[in-house]
């Protein structure tokens, strides 16, 4: 994130690293606010670099100046500049979120506020297992605190470090500038090395961890340091080379954010990219400025770029909070954001941000004429900026006063129900589930009631059987336990139950397992054999983060073996919408049509029947679209691509190997849009994970597709009944 030490830049001040962090800025916002450009987050990479440029550069004066380093001194000019907007911002966003949003969140943001308050927002992450770039987690609007914890860190360890170089330069006779230049140079080569080589093992083995860990990053900052103890050999650059830099370094940021994508391992080895491409521009500048600076350097930029740190801090509140008050409209979210972002950080840099920098607080000594001096220059300013900020939040509660709320789903009364099963009536259970998803769709206002609560809504409300019992494989994260050791423990129903079924597949497999249950009754033993990520078709595939996912085809031989040799009555099969995009870049399509036909070709001879169940389609998070201005509108979501063409391919791939594939979507949506509740029970606890009490509803409607293989006799030859 852009940390505001322009006042530790070489005099005078440089204008093209305010432009520099200006383009990072909204590199960023770009990212968050419209995931465009695709490697808009390589602006925090940028921040890093110039962060550890002026840092870097700030101590070395000093030493130069002094002969030492004072890290108290540092650390408190550290906090003068950092603090105050930070923790504003965090105290503002914690007091709109429990005015805004539902309980449950609100105590999560403030939770939130905590670890960013200590300067621990990335190791919290990191505790959370939380990816960066996962579509289907609920947005924190201080997510991006982790890039100002991860600096926090980064101070708190490079002074100490500089001074252990600067003391080994003197016990070998260096003097205080060239010589301890030269060691610098080397102790520092040794951290961007050891820290580069950590985050190329990680990014790939471990990439939540390498994201957000100051291990994996400090090698970025750490360049930028690198760079300011290499200034003097840039100092007589000629014109033509500086331009070389400057262009070469922009051509080399903007060409990332254009096509590198959050697929890559990150932060190593790609971020290599704008790393070096930032430290590119910051040298075109060090002696002088570039020809071609002025595309920096030009005063639209240097204001975006002296306001950078608020409005960093600021875009994604403002924006997490827009869509909440604009649900309805994307588009109108993001204006509303982005507007919001530049008023609010402007007046923030205005009432707090140069009011601290100047004010005598840390000034030891400090006189009332300094104070009385002080407030005669920024108290009028100061007043200003709050009367602005203040204007803002009631400029856009106005608007979300004004602008109407989604109108509810109309749907066609007189419509017949569709069929879950082809070729076969529909049955009155499944027509009560449908009816009441039509009645779910016209709702204007929020029941009374909710099961589960919105402040409740989590994994913990999903099927039991994966979160009391643990029955999702150890891939995942759920438990410590192997497969084998799951398919032995899983089993659920009467042991001498006289039928058998199994349920394979991934964490929307093990969510149905309710509604399997509920629909075979007392007479079926169910086991239950699903890996989190893994879907059942037989196909290769990452982890949602991108990584290797080498458990998944070890469970897809394990799931095989143990249904052949088990022979179950009933085998039932399903797996995430997003399973496709996570196969082989180029034939993502193929590859699981492919895998499918497999999957469904060996189930189909090793058990009496095969039932493919869909993922249910994706809907917003409640927990996003809930807030104290919506309505049960503004959490109504249309079906999805995806959704459709896997739909289709699973629909295709059942046909071809003669299993039953049900057709759930009428028991979620109506006329292709679906609600968030239906009758009273909140349908899914993220995304796309059904909650228990919605997945047991649908029982009775399972039952009735189920019924001719229920009571039908084993077609297998020998089998029993």
């Amino acid at each position: 994130m852009p940390s505001p030490t322009a006042s530790a830049a070489p005099r005078p001040r440089r204008a093209d690293i305010q432009g520099l962090r200006a383009l990072a800025v909204l590199l960023v916002i770009g990212d968050h606010v419209a995931h465009r450009p695709s490697g808009g987050f390589i602006g925090v990479d940028v921040f890093f670099v110039v962060s550890g440029f002026l840092i870097t550069g700030v101590l070395l004066r000093e030493h130069e100046r002094t002969g030492r380093i004072s890290v108290r001194a540092f650390i408190a000019a550290r906090l003068r500049r950092i603090a105050p907007p930070a923790l504003t911002v965090l105290a503002a966003t914690v007091g709109l979120s429990w005015l805004l949003l539902s309980q449950g969140r609100a105590a999560g943001v403030t939770l939130d506020a905590g670890w960013a308050a200590l300067g621990g927002a990335n190791l919290y992450q990191i505790l959370l297992g939380a990816d960066y770039f996962a579509q289907s987690a609920t947005v924190s609007p201080l997510l991006h605190f982790w890039s100002l914890s991860v600096e926090e860190q980064f101070y708190l360890v490079w002074p100490w470090l500089l001074i252990g170089l600067v003391t080994l330069a003197a016990r070998r006779g260096g003097g205080r500038s060239r010589g301890a230049r030269s060691v610098m140079q080397g102790g520092i080569a040794a951290v961007v090395a050891a820290s580069f080589a950590w985050a190329l093992i990680d990014s790939t083995a471990h990439p939540v961890p390498a994201y957000y860990s100051p291990f994996t990053r400090a090698w970025e900052l750490a360049a930028g340091g690198m760079l300011a103890i290499a200034a003097p050999a840039f100092a007589n650059l000629g014109r033509l080379s500086r331009a070389v830099l400057l262009a070469g370094g922009l051509v080399g940021i903007l060409g990332s954010a254009v096509l590198i994508t959050s697929n890559l391992p990150w932060p190593a080895p790609w971020a290599v990219i704008p790393v070096v491409a930032t430290a590119a521009v910051l040298a075109s500048g060090i002696g002088g400025p570039a020809p071609g600076a002025v595309l920096l350097a030009n005063r639209a930029s240097v204001f975006v770029g002296d306001i950078s740190y608020s409005l960093y801090l600021w875009h994604l509140p403002a924006l997490v909070f827009a869509l909440s008050l604009f649900p309805q409209s994307a588009v109108l979210a993001a204006s509303v954001a982005i507007l919001s972002a530049f008023a609010l950080a402007t007046a923030q840099y205005v009432a707090v941000e140069r009011p601290v920098w100047h004010s005598p607080l840390f000034v030891r000594g400090a006189s009332s004429g300094d104070w009385s001096a002080w407030r005669s220059r920024h108290a009028r300013t100061a007043r200003r900026g709050v009367l602005g900020a203040l204007v803002t939040v009631a400029c856009v509660a106005g608007a979300a006063a004004v602008v109407p709320l989604p109108a509810p789903v109309v749907v066609d009364a007189d419509a017949p129900f569709p069929s879950l099963v082809a070729d076969r009536p529909v049955g009155p259970e499944a027509a009560s589930v449908q009816q009441s998803v039509r009645e779910a769709l016209s709702e204007t206002r929020w029941p009374g009631h909710l099961d589960p609560a919105i402040d409740d809504l989590g994994v913990d409300q999903a099927a039991p059987e994966w979160t009391r019992s643990g029955c999702l494989s150890y891939a995942a994260g759920e438990t410590g336990e192997s497969p084998e050791q799951l398919g032995t423990r899983c089993v659920f129903g009467e042991p001498g139950a006289s039928r058998r079924a199994v349920l394979v597949g991934d964490s929307v497999a093990i969510s149905w397992a309710p509604a399997i249950r509920a629909a075979l009754g007392p007479a079926w033993s169910v086991t239950i054999l699903t890996m989190g990520q893994c879907p059942f078709a037989f196909v290769a595939v990452t982890r949602m983060d991108g990584s290797d996912f080498a458990e998944c085809d070890r469970f897809h031989a394990y799931a095989a073996q143990a249904v052949g040799s088990t022979a179950p009555d009933l085998v039932f099969l399903s797996q995430s919408d997003s399973s496709t995009g996570r196969t082989a870049p180029g034939s993502a399509g193929a590859a699981m049509d492919e895998g499918l036909d497999r999957a469904l070709g060996r189930y189909s001879a090793a058990a009496g029947a095969v039932v493919v169940l869909p993922a249910p389609p994706e809907r917003p998070n409640l927990w996003t679209c809930y807030s104290v201005v919506s309505s049960p509108a503004s959490c109504i979501s249309p079906v999805g691509d995806a959704h459709v063409q896997a739909d289709a391919a699973l629909t295709a791939a059942a046909r071809r190997s003669g299993a039953l594939f049900v057709d759930t979507d009428p028991l979620f949506c109506a006329e292709s849009v679906c609600p968030a509740f239906v009758g009273g029970s909140v349908v899914t606890v993220d995304k796309i994970h059904l909650t228990a009490r919605y997945s047991r509803e649908l029982g009775p409607a399972l039952h009735e597709a189920l019924e001719p293989l229920l009571g039908a006799p084993d077609p297998r030859p020998g089998a029993p009944g």
